[in-house]
C-alpha cells in the first residue's frame, strides 16, 4: 500500500507538464530552441485550427509569411511568395536557396520575422533543408526569427527517413496532446508495410500459383481436343470446324455442328430486333436533347448569376468590386491584398469566375514574359495581419490554387511597367 501511494504521489506532479497546450509549446521551442518547430496530425482540421490560432497570437506589427502549401507550388514559387510577403518590393534570386536571399535582407531591414506553413507535408526535401539552414543562421546572428509548420504524420515520416540530415535541427509536436515526438517514434516508421508485409506476399504467391495452375488446365485441355475431338465436340465450338477436311469425321461434325447453330440462332437478335432497338434509343436520345438546356443556355444562367447579385448592390459598391480597374489600387498608398490567380486568356478567367461565383475581387493588367497578363486579387487590407487572417478563413479549392499575400507598393510598381509598355 506504501508503495502505491509514494508511486501515486510521484506521478502526480507529471500530469501538468503532460497536458501542456501545443501553442505553449511551439512559443518555447521558437523561443528558447530556435529552430523549426513542426506540429503534426493525422486530422487536417486539427492542425489547421492550430495553424489559424498560431496566426491571431502574432503581435499586430510582427513581420509575418504565410503559405498554404499544394502539390502545385515549386520550391521557385514557395520561394517568391515568402520573400515578397516579408519584404515587399525588395529584389532578390529565387534560384538561390531561400537563406541566403532572406539572410541578405535581413541586414538590409533588421527585424523580426515568422514564417509560417499549412499544409507543410507537400514541402520538398530541399525546401526544409533550406528552412533549417535559415534558423541556424539566424540563431548565430542573433536575428529574432520563428519558423512554424503544420501538417500531417507523412512529414515526420519523410523525416525520419532523412534521420542523418533533420536529427536534432527540428522540433515535431503531436497536435493532440502536445508531446514532443522523436524521429525514432512509431508513428513515422510506416507499420503498414510491416505487418502486411508477409500476408501480401501469400496472397501474391496463391495468385502465382492458381494462374500456373490456370494455365496447365489449359494445356491439358487443349491436348484432349486434339487427342479425343469426338468427346469435346459438344463443348468447344471453333475446333471442330478445322476437322472438316478428314474424311473419317465429317459425320461426326455435321451432327454435333448443327444443334450449336440452331442454339446461335435462338440467343442472336434478328435484324428486325436490332433496327427497333437503334429506333428507340435514338427517340430517347431525342427526347432527352429536346428536354435538356443547351450549352449557350447554361453559360447564359452561369453569367447572369453574378450580375444579379452586382445589381443588388449599392451603386457605389459595384463600381468599386468585381471587376479589372487599375485606378482602385492607385487609391491605396499601403495595404496588402489576397493573390488568388492569374491568366493569361480572358477565356480562362472568365471560367475562373464561373467557379467562384461568389467571389468579391478585383484585378489588373502586368506585363508577364512579355505577354498581358490579368491579375485576380482580393480587396486592399490595411494591415498584414489582417489579410492573414483572410487568406487562412478562404475555401479549400482557393487555397489549394495557391492563394497569396501580396503588398500594394509591388502592385503599383506591375501596373506603372504595364503602363510603359502600352506608351
Amino acid at each position: 500500500m506504501l508503495a502505491q501511494s509514494e508511486n501515486s504521489q510521484i506521478s502526480k506532479p507529471r500530469s501538468p507538464v503532460s497536458k501542456i497546450s501545443v501553442q505553449a509549446r511551439v512559443d518555447y521551442i521558437l523561443k528558447f530552441s530556435k529552430h523549426p518547430a513542426i506540429v503534426l496530425s493525422q486530422q487536417k482540421q486539427s492542425y489547421s485550427n492550430i495553424a489559424s490560432l498560431f496566426l491571431t497570437m502574432l503581435p499586430e506589427r510582427q513581420n509575418a509569411a504565410f503559405v498554404s502549401a499544394s502539390e502545385k507550388l515549386t520550391n521557385i514559387q514557395l520561394r517568391c511568395r515568402l520573400i515578397e510577403q516579408l519584404f515587399g518590393d525588395a529584389l532578390f534570386d529565387p534560384e538561390q536557396p531561400m537563406y541566403v536571399s532572406i539572410s541578405r535582407l535581413l541586414k538590409q531591414q533588421p527585424e523580426p520575422i515568422t514564417i509560417v506553413i499549412e499544409h507543410a507535408h507537400y514541402l520538398t526535401r530541399q525546401m526544409l533543408h533550406e528552412l533549417c539552414q535559415f534558423s541556424e543562421f539566424a540563431k548565430k546572428s542573433n536575428k529574432s526569427v520563428g519558423i512554424a509548420l503544420f501538417g500531417d504524420f507523412s512529414l515526420g515520416a519523410m523525416l525520419a527517413n532523412e534521420k542523418a540530415v533533420f536529427d536534432k535541427r527540428i522540433s515535431i509536436i503531436s497536435a493532440e496532446q502536445g508531446q514532443l515526438l522523436p524521429l525514432k517514434a512509431k508513428l513515422f516508421k510506416q507499420p503498414n508495410a510491416i505487418q502486411y508485409g508477409k500476408p501480401v506476399k501469400v496472397i501474391l504467391f496463391v495468385v502465382l500459383l492458381l494462374i500456373v495452375a490456370g494455365g496447365l488446365y489449359q494445356l491439358f485441355i487443349g491436348e484432349a481436343l486434339v487427342n479425343n475431338p469426338q468427346k469435346t465436340t459438344t463443348e468447344v465450338h471453333q475446333p471442330e470446324r478445322f476437322v472438316v477436311p478428314i474424311a473419317n469425321e465429317k459425320p461426326v461434325i455435321s451432327k454435333q455442328v448443327s444443334p450449336i447453330k440452331i442454339e446461335s440462332k435462338q440467343l442472336m437478335a434478328t435484324p428486325s430486333e436490332i433496327i427497333n432497338a437503334i429506333q428507340t434509343t435514338t427517340t430517347k436520345l431525342e427526347l432527352h436533347k429536346v428536354v435538356s438546356a443547351t450549352p449557350n443556355e447554361i453559360n447564359l444562367a452561369l453569367l447572369t448569376v453574378p450580375t444579379k447579385t452586382v445589381q443588388k448592390k449599392p451603386e457605389s459598391l459595384a463600381r468599386q468590386l468585381n471587376k479589372i480597374d487599375a485606378q482602385y489600387y492607385r487609391t491605396w498608398k499601403t495595404g496588402f491584398v489576397i493573390q488568388y490567380a492569374g491568366f493569361y486568356e480572358y477565356q480562362t478567367y472568365q471560367q475562373f469566375l464561373i467557379e467562384h461565383p461568389s467571389l468579391v475581387y478585383m484585378g489588373y493588367h502586368r506585363q508577364l514574359h512579355n505577354k498581358d497578363y490579368i491579375v485576380i486579387t482580393s480587396v486592399v487590407y490595411p494591415s498584414k495581419q489582417q489579410a492573414l487572417v483572410a487568406l487562412n478563413g478562404l475555401s479549400k479549392a482557393l487555397q489549394a490554387d495557391g492563394a497569396w499575400i501580396k503588398s500594394v507598393g509591388s502592385i503599383h510598381r506591375e501596373i506603372n511597367d504595364f503602363n510603359l509598355t502600352k506608351t
